[in-house]
């Protein structure tokens, strides 16, 4: 099932929670290195995310809050029987490679 830009950081931050190497991130998130070395930059650039100096990335609070926002929107979404995947990913039409998985490079 295709995931939206937003269940991919979801996921990032998630694993990151209490750090995380890039290769065992790649592991946890079912992303290739394309789409982590894509993501990564952009979550450090807004303050979800920071490399700890060792290779290691940690979710930040800033982080930790759009993880605690992201999933209250979703439960929200799905309380009354909606399908928030189908609403989060058909609101990014025309956005190709975002959410290819494990060997799929980004386009």
């Amino acid at each position: 099932m295709r995931r939206s830009k937003y269940e991919i950081c979801a996921d990032i931050l998630r694993a990151t929670l209490s750090g995380s190497k890039k290769t065992r991130l790649v592991y946890a998130t079912n992303l290739n290195f394309n789409l982590v070395n894509k993501y990564l930059p952009r979550l450090m650039e807004r303050g979800f995310i920071e490399a700890t100096g060792d290779g290691h990335y940690i979710t930040t609070p800033k982080g930790v809050q759009f993880l605690k926002e992201y999933d209250d929107l979703v439960a929200l979404m799905n309380a009354d029987g909606g399908d928030a995947h189908v609403f989060l990913v058909h609101s990014q039409e025309g956005e190709p490679g975002e959410s290819q998985a494990g060997g799929h490079p980004a386009p």
